[in-house]
């Protein structure tokens, strides 16, 4: 899965091997760089629902999101409200259906 995530005009990319377990982060901000990998690699309480009522969703307690790729690809949901960097999910490679 390859992603590419933007700041103030600069560019990068998450790159995750779901097989492998491994993260790579690809940024020219250093800081910038350290927040995404910290965002997707804490502990964080996951809550993903299953139907149509909010009653209806499967808790998923402290989860590293690098555990799996569904986790990865959830977190990046996530990640411009908590890193202020966005997600281009439109030139996005390899994600889930």
């Amino acid at each position: 899965m390859k992603v590419k995530i933007t700041n103030a005009g600069k560019t990068g990319t998450v790159e995750f091997d779901p097989e492998k377990g491994v993260l790579v982060v690809d940024f020219p901000d250093k800081n910038d760089k350290e927040a995404v990998e910290k965002h997707l690699t804490t502990k964080r309480k996951f809550i993903i629902p299953v139907g149509g009522e909010y009653e209806d969703q499967t808790v998923e307690e402290f989860v590293i999101p690098t555990e799996s790729q569904m986790y990865v690809e959830l977190a990046l949901c996530t990640l411009y409200t908590r890193t202020g960097i966005w997600v281009n999910w439109k030139e996005s490679e390899g994600l889930l259906k």
